[in-house]
């Protein structure tokens, strides 16, 4: 795979695990956008990293000394959306930082509801912060994953039992539903009489770097994809998990936790093989099996460069 990132200037994107963030002033990135996370008492910031006097990048050696950053460069004091005393600032963006996962909205358009989303998450389930992964693959085509019902059989052995369907979205996201046909485990059980249990399954895109899945159910639970992409082409995957508070039994035991987070890695090193060997020329979805697909795409196209400005 080769290419440069699509130009994306809207929506939100995961920049980072909180636990990632060893220092107060760190490194991040969206595509081409390069960026610098700062760690505050009253939360993470996250701004654009070239110092506005020479281009050094922020993220690497600079210091946060009283409201400013000081560039290691020339030591000159860069304000965080605000000018400093020197006349320097660089643009903030909006981060959201929920149960350990760190986000940024690259614009103030095409929020889609997610901040929200998150804090009603937060407040209602379990936050478990997953793993990370880099895949040679374009970041909308992990995303598109989760529309795309064809290829869960033969890629995963996962039964369809109704078709997907697109749904009205609330906030401006993608919304599709189906139920799938899932053999018991450890945390699925089968349904009494059956080797296959039923499970509805509502997949919601926010922007062309997250979708938050949610498995229904007598088990459910909710599984937050973030695809942010590099300036190569390539893309860093962060998945999560949001797990339902019991007031009684407490949360899911750590063990089962890590399953969930393993069958989720497996499933994805399944999809690897695919994604970052796909033909550049064969890339026309036409059949009706590919219309949420499809969707997926017009979808993706509202965040590109020219869209919303």
């Amino acid at each position: 795979m080769s290419g440069r990132a699509p130009a994306y200037r809207h929506g939100w994107y995961q920049v980072a695990f909180e636990r990632e963030l060893t220092g107060e002033v760190s490194a991040a990135s969206v595509g081409a956008t390069a960026l610098v996370v700062l760690r505050t008492p009253g939360g993470v910031r996250v701004a654009d990293a070239a110092c506005p006097h020479r281009g050094a990048h922020l993220g690497y050696g600079a210091r946060f000394r009283s409201g400013a950053l000081v560039c290691p460069f020339h030591g000159f004091r860069v304000g965080f959306g605000e000018p400093s005393d020197e006349g320097l600032c660089v643009r903030e963006y909006h981060a959201l930082t929920v149960g350990g996962l760190v986000f940024v909205q690259m614009s103030d358009v095409h929020d889609n509801g997610y901040a929200k989303v998150m804090e009603n998450l937060q407040a209602t389930h379990l936050l478990v912060p997953g793993f990370a992964m880099t895949v040679r693959a374009p970041s909308e085509l992990v995303i598109e994953n989760a529309f795309d019902r064809g290829h869960f059989r033969p890629v995963h052995g996962i039964g369809i039992g109704r078709a997907f369907e697109m749904r009205p979205s609330q906030h401006g996201e993608l919304v599709f539903e189906g139920v799938f046909e899932l053999p018991s485990s450890r945390w699925q059980r089968a349904q009494p009489g059956r080797e296959l249990s039923d499970v509805p399954f509502v997949a919601r895109a926010f922007s062309p770097g997250i979708v938050v899945s949610e498995l229904g159910g007598a088990y459910p639970y909710t599984v937050i994809t973030a695809a942010t992409p590099t300036e190569d082409g390539s893309c860093v995957i962060r998945l999560s998990l949001a797990l339902p508070l019991d007031a009684a039994a407490g949360p899911p035991r750590p063990e089962l936790q890590e399953y969930l987070l393993r069958r989720s890695r497996d499933g994805l090193e399944k999809d690897r093989i695919v994604w970052e060997h796909l033909s550049a020329t064969s890339d026309a979805p036409d059949s009706v099996l590919d219309a949420p697909v499809r969707e997926f795409r017009a979808f993706c196209r509202l965040f590109a460069t020219a869209a919303g400005t």
